[in-house]
């Protein structure tokens, strides 16, 4: 008896001795660890990066920008079943305890230093508020100290944030696979639907893959996404979140849909320059982090007239230049030789390279990149400027199928731009900056500075017009000569048909482009009050009071003059112009407005 009670007081004392020692390396722990913590303060105001989008006016998802692809969603939006899917999955006490489960850890503990004799899978006892601190607040390092961190500032966490907020956060943050951070974008990327259109083996399945998600990846591991799902549906049944009759969902088959988006994917012009203004207005962190929602003028109609013109006038221009001749020849198949890898293609979409492998007369019998044989007609309306043209087996050229035929196309030398703009708004609604964005990003619409020429000529009018002259006002329309000084030429500027036409009204020097009259009416009335009227429709940037000005000789943008011109349709009445019609923040509050609303 007395030799019990003596081991049963060394067993006491051993334990007490025990929970000294580990009670003060947790004090000594906590001094030494808590001034490296950090502030956790951060949460209550926390802005996860989200996607910001872009808009036609019609509408159609035109762009986004983002670094980590997110759509925010308030806890009070998101439906139940996916709440109580998540928690049966990953922290089925959650409402329960203080940040941290200390049944589970105790747990977690023994079962791990068995199966690390077994050889076995080590199990986990995070909650769900320590995931949050450790995806916001800690690194992934695998140490004991990170671990020890991560729960004490768990239990820190659950005293300044409700359960709701920590949720909300945890299922707006987490990773899930295919590129999809947080429920909403993952609902979009896995089965092409909003959270609140999810069946229950989809949030069962959403549920499956914080874990692990390419373990669980539905295309490649099928049969472990279901067992996983299968399992989530088991625990929301044994954690009393569905009835019995909801396990035969475990019978359902698993269907990823392709994640569509009805979205205008032309116009990369526009894009840019959109981007381009957002970036300066707003700054990177806003742009790629913040969620704006951004709404554009582009008129998607118009746009694709304006690119469809655009690339068919220079196409069709560069063919009276002739044929620049074959992008190379190669005796292997063209499917065989690193060529393409140094082909810049203008249209992915729309051309495709092909190799010519026999000739029958006007036929080229044709075979593209990826094998496919097809013939060509040089016959056909859009091949006869070739007919002539000498073609060799091994041949390698652009071709675009078109209406069933294949039409043979080059990069033309020659490039362009075209500009929409409403008139009385300054709405720019279609912008096309050259021919193709995959071969130039060089915006020739907004960035190439160019001599506009005659389309220089009206701002001379209108600056007569506001000295007193009318369109009745007589010119002359003969021979000028300008002395440049010493050891220089003389200038002697003619019209078009070098002919002269003597006394003529003023408006037909506008309507027939006279140079001889411009000017002669820029000399009388000066330079300096015609660079005033330039100023007037932002144009005069760069011109100085040269004579030859007057005739077009500065440079002005396309989207510039193409604005100057909408002023004189709208009236004399100043407009700028504007991609960008509304942005919104994340909360649905307007930050710039750029509506200019027409008077009826």
């Amino acid at each position: 008896m007395n030799l019990m009670l003596n081991l049963l007081k060394k067993f006491l004392i051993l334990g007490a001795f025990l929970i000294f020692i580990c009670f003060s390396m947790l004090i000594y722990f906590l001094w030494k660890v808590s001034p490296e913590l950090p502030s956790y303060n951060e949460l209550k105001s926390y802005n996860p990066s989200l996607t910001s989008r872009v808009f036609t006016s019609d509408g159609l998802l035109l762009d986004k920008y983002f670094i980590q692809e997110r759509i925010f969603v308030p806890i009070n939006r998101i439906p139940k079943n996916l709440i109580y899917a998540f928690i049966s999955a990953e922290d089925k006490k959650f409402f329960e305890h203080i940040g941290i489960d200390p049944l589970a850890i105790i747990r977690a503990v023994f079962t791990n230093i068995v199966n690390n004799f077994s050889n076995k899978k080590m199990i986990g006892a995070s909650t769900i508020t320590q995931q949050v601190v450790k995806n916001l607040l800690l690194t992934n390092e695998v140490s004991l100290e990170r671990k020890f961190k991560e729960m004490i500032l768990a239990v820190r966490i659950e005293n300044i944030l409700n359960k709701e907020q920590i949720l909300e956060l945890y299922l707006n943050d987490i990773y899930l696979g295919y590129g999809s951070y947080g429920i909403a974008a993952a609902s979009l990327n896995y089965f092409n639907k909003s959270i609140n259109e999810l069946t229950l083996e989809e949030v069962a399945f959403l549920a499956a893959l914080p874990k692990a998600p390419n373990n669980y990846n539905p295309i490649t591991k099928y049969s472990n996404a279901i067992e996983r799902r299968n399992w989530v549906l088991q625990k929301m049944y044994e954690n009393g979140y569905i009835s019995a009759a909801y396990l035969q969902y475990k019978n359902k088959p698993l269907i990823v849909q392709d994640r569509y988006e009805e979205q205008f994917k032309e116009a990369n012009y526009f894009k840019e320059e959109v981007r381009k203004e957002l970036y300066d207005l707003f700054g990177k962190q806003a742009l790629y982090e913040q969620g704006l929602i951004v709404k554009t003028s582009i008129n998607t109609k118009l746009q694709k007239i304006a690119d469809h013109v655009l690339i068919s006038g220079l196409i069709n221009q560069d063919k009276k230049n002739g044929w620049k001749g074959v992008l190379a020849n190669i005796q292997k198949l063209i499917i065989e030789d690193d060529l393409l890898k140094n082909i810049k293609n203008p249209f992915p979409d729309k051309w495709a390279v092909y190799q010519i492998n026999k000739i029958s007369e006007l036929i080229l019998e044709v075979i593209n990149s990826k094998g496919e044989h097809n013939t060509i007609d040089l016959s056909s309306d859009d091949n006869k400027w070739l007919i002539k043209e000498k073609f060799n087996i091994g041949d390698v050229f652009f071709a675009e199928l078109i209406a069933d035929q294949l039409t043979i196309r080059q990069i033309p030398k020659i490039n362009g731009a075209i500009v929409v703009i409403d008139p009385h708004t300054g709405k720019v609604l279609a912008l096309s900056g050259g021919f193709s964005f995959e071969l130039s990003e060089f915006n020739r619409a907004t960035q190439a500075k160019r001599q506009p020429g005659s389309a220089f000529k009206p701002f001379v009018y209108i600056a007569a017009m506001k000295e007193g002259y009318t369109p009745a006002t007589l010119i002359l329309d003969a021979p000028y000569v300008v002395d440049q000084g010493p050891g220089l030429p003389k200038w002697k500027p003619s019209n078009y048909t070098d002919k002269f036409y003597g006394l003529s009204p003023m408006r037909t020097g506008v309507e027939k482009s006279r140079n001889l009259m411009t000017i002669r009416l820029s000399d009388k009335i000066g330079m300096e009050k015609i660079l005033d009227t330039a100023r007037d429709f932002k144009i005069g940037k760069y011109m100085n009071n040269n004579l030859s000005m007057s005739l077009g000789s500065g440079l002005v943008t396309l989207l510039d003059l193409t604005n100057a011109y909408a002023m004189i349709v709208n009236g004399g009445k100043e407009i700028n112009p504007s991609l960008i019609t509304s942005v919104y923040d994340k909360t649905g509050k307007q930050i710039l407005i750029n509506e200019i609303k027409k008077c009826n």
